[in-house]
């Protein structure tokens, strides 16, 4: 047998990032994320339900109610990411005596984003230990077929499920993790599921005069109602099957204090074109009375406090950026993403990828494989069938030494880690690769992730936002702003996604910005402040926008020039790195003020 054993050399990435930029940020950004529908039956409405009355339909898969009022329920079964399913689901319903059961539709466009913690996932089609999950707190569901997704939550805030999961991994879900999910896709869970005692009398479905027929657009299956340009503290709507006052989920306003977080220490006698455009933020705010020098000081540090105290509308969008909610992602979170992101950290996350005949998954046992017993002759066999299978029908073209027809014979690592990202670059891939991945080999990462610059692809692996300045309060701030901003109503996933990886690439390259990119993004930051401070002459609530968002930009791009100083950068080739890193934050959602 003939192995092929390639060798990538590692160029400066700074120089081929260039090219990505142009095909990132050329285009308009006028796609819209597509609706995501959620199908489930409807049995119909019944007095007195007790989940015991539908052990017949329990074999085929996860019955729950939503309680009306006191005694009314509204049954359904299962849940579907698509309608075929359902419609299957439906016509075996109808066989088992249901035969006024209909499909019900919901649109993902009148769902909120949830903050939540994912327990388990479990078999629909199986009783549950409801008992061994009710300590972690409020219960809620997400289905997908035989597949329950068991979650606790929502949180109000991201900073809040974070305190919470550490607690509740120490009660014993060590594999509990935070997600976003859709209000549409989660159903709340009460007593109808759980089989909290109540009193029992006979049951007495109401009847319909006509059969509904499949419906769409209807209120949420599980309208959580969060929404984080509301009052905090104000009551919202929740469907579920707790009745009464109890069926109101209470969003409390976010602790006034902000989490406390490492920041890079600013340099205070370091002249910088970012630390000028702060001042003069500042100055036009009346809090900052010190020269228009350049110099992060003492005077400078504490007017931009001021400001952040006093600007009103910096501190509504302090409070909506420490909710986190804009932070939107292309990953779809399943089963097997999870196994991917707990691989060092559970045991039982390799016997999950031994199950799945899906080419990351080979690719992932190939790694551990390589990882506990070095090279060998299976590492080789999964490697390869991955390639083979994932790249089957795909345009590859354009990357360097790389077949995926050939036979790799893998004797170091880092081709191991390189060949495990192309697969992440597969076009429609669900799978990202996680954050553990360049936190443990963060030069082969670096080197993996540069080959695709090197290449000129237009194509880059999906990865795990795993920014280490996302918890800065001036980037949530920026971004919740940048938000707000945005034309497009719906978030393009996969623009943000692409800009996640490029961001990525930066923090972990030890390489500076090329001349030709300075001037490209320096070019960018001037048409942006042009178009924003045109924008913002038209109407005194533009202003107030506009000045906020320059009193987080700027804050934000000086921690980030003292963040690149730490990594060992030159003065300027932090501002440089910087100024990149700043357009991948926002560069998505302002794109309209750069063509102004």
């Amino acid at each position: 047998m003939l192995y092929y054993i390639s060798v990538v050399t590692k160029n400066t990435v700074m120089r081929y990032i260039l090219i990505f930029f142009v095909l990132l940020f050329s285009t308009s950004y006028s796609g819209n994320c597509q609706d995501q529908s959620y199908y489930t039956i409807n049995l119909g409405t019944f007095v007195n339900a007790k989940s015991d009355d539908f052990q017949g339909l329990k074999g085929l898969g996860f019955v729950h109610a939503d309680q009306m009022d006191q005694n009314l329920f509204q049954i359904y079964i299962g849940g579907f990411s698509n309608q075929s399913a359902a419609d299957d689901m439906l016509r075996r319903v109808r066989n088992a005596g249901y035969t006024g059961a209909y499909t019900q539709a919901f649109s993902s466009y009148n769902g909120k984003p949830m903050v939540v913690i994912q327990l388990a996932t479990l078999d629909a089609r199986k009783d549950i230990d409801w008992s061994r999950y009710m300590d972690a707190g409020p219960l809620s569901v997400q289905l997908d077929g035989n597949t329950i997704k068991m979650l606790t939550g929502p949180y109000a805030d991201v900073s809040n499920a974070r305190n919470a999961v550490r607690v509740i991994q120490q009660k014993g879900f060590k594999g509990a993790f935070i997600r976003r999910v859709n209000s549409i896709f989660l159903h709340k869970v009460g007593t109808f599921e759980t089989g909290v005692q109540m009193a029992k009398r006979p049951l007495i479905p109401l009847q319909v005069t006509e059969e509904p027929k499949a419906q769409s657009s209807q209120p949420t299956p599980a309208s959580y109602g969060l929404d984080p340009t509301q009052a905090a503290g104000q009551n919202m709507g929740v469907r579920g099957n707790t009745g009464g006052a109890s069926a109101m989920l209470t969003v409390k306003a976010p602790a006034k204090e902000i989490p406390t977080v490492e920041l890079p220490y600013i340099r205070p006698k370091i002249k910088r074109r970012s630390a000028l455009d702060l001042q003069i933020a500042l100055k036009k705010e009346g809090v900052y009375t010190g020269s228009l020098d350049g110099m992060y000081g003492p005077v400078t540090k504490t007017a931009y406090e001021k400001a952040r105290e006093k600007n009103p509308q910096l501190k509504k969008y302090q409070l909506l950026g420490e909710q986190g909610l804009w932070n939107t992602s292309d990953v779809e979170e399943s089963i097997l993403q999870n196994a991917i992101d707990q691989l060092p950290e559970s045991s039982s996350a390799l016997s999950v990828l031994e199950r799945y005949d899906d080419p990351i998954a080979k690719g992932y046992r190939a790694y551990w494989l390589f990882k506990s017993s070095g090279p060998s002759p299976e590492v080789n066999t999964l490697m390869n069938q991955a390639l083979t299978t994932a790249f089957k029908q795909v345009n590859f073209l354009g990357m360097p030494s790389f077949d995926p027809n050939a036979t790799y014979a893998y004797q170091r690592l880092d081709q191991l880690i390189q060949h495990v990202y192309y697969l992440h670059a597969v076009p429609k891939s669900p799978y990202a690769a996680p954050c553990w991945l360049p936190n443990t080999h963060p030069n082969e990462a670096a080197q993996a992730q540069a080959s695709f610059s090197q290449s000129g692809s237009a194509l880059r692996p999906r990865v795990r936002d795993c920014d280490v300045i996302s918890k800065w309060p001036s980037v949530q701030t920026l971004l919740a702003i940048a938000s707000d901003l945005n034309a497009d109503p719906m978030m393009d996933a996969s623009k943000w996604g692409q800009a996640n990886a490029l961001r990525a690439q930066l923090f972990l390259s030890k390489d500076a910005v090329s001349p030709d990119m300075v001037k490209v993004v320096t070019a960018w930051s001037n048409r942006l402040w042009k178009g924003l401070n045109a924008w913002a002459k038209q109407d005194p609530l533009h202003d107030r926008l506009v000045s906020a968002m320059k009193l987080s930009y700027f804050q934000t791009q000086v921690l980030l020039e003292d963040y690149y100083i730490n990594m060992g950068f030159k003065e300027q080739e932090a501002k440089d790195k910087s100024l990149v890193t700043m357009r991948t934050l926002v560069g998505y959602q302002l794109e309209r003020f750069t063509r102004l």
